[in-house]
């Protein structure tokens, strides 16, 4: 009984170890551009209207919540989202709004949505990326193709 209560527990820790968590999402830039600099890896800057957007719930269902994707986004970026929800129960504190009318100001102008950007720690532009793309798949060769170094 021990020896199976033993290889139990030996292979609960090993598929825990293998176990692909969720990518972290930052709300601020300073966060990411610390990941990014501390990691060397690019942000993604994805500008969302989370709960009015249709392309931006599609995005994020069809690529980002795509275990594919999340194991990718885990090795190779750091995420950041600024978001802009419309409903007042999904309201953002008025701190998090000025920061992301900000990051708004400077980076999407235009007021686009979505709108995702690849940039580095210095916050300098590396690509604009598609924003439409077909699946998780095709999104993370986008991303290997905009920026070779990051497969």
């Amino acid at each position: 009984m021990k020896k199976f209560l033993l290889f139990g527990l030996m292979m609960t820790s090993i598929s825990a170890s293998t176990f692909t968590y969720p990518p972290q999402w930052f709300s601020t830039w300073s966060e990411a551009v610390q990941q990014s600099a501390l990691s060397d890896k690019p942000i993604l800057m994805v500008f969302s209207g989370s709960d009015w957007c249709k392309p931006c719930m599609i995005l994020e269902k069809t690529v980002f919540d795509a275990p594919d994707f999340q194991e990718y986004a885990t090795q190779h970026l750091v995420l950041l989202k600024v978001d802009f929800p419309r409903q007042k129960k999904n309201r953002l504190p008025e701190i998090q709004r000025q920061h992301n009318e900000g990051l708004a100001a400077k980076y999407n102008p235009n007021g686009e949505f979505p709108f995702l950007l690849l940039l580095n720690a210095s916050g300098d532009l590396l690509s604009k990326v598609n924003q439409s793309p077909t699946s998780s798949l095709d999104f993370i060769c986008q991303i290997q193709h905009l920026f070779p170094g990051n497969e």
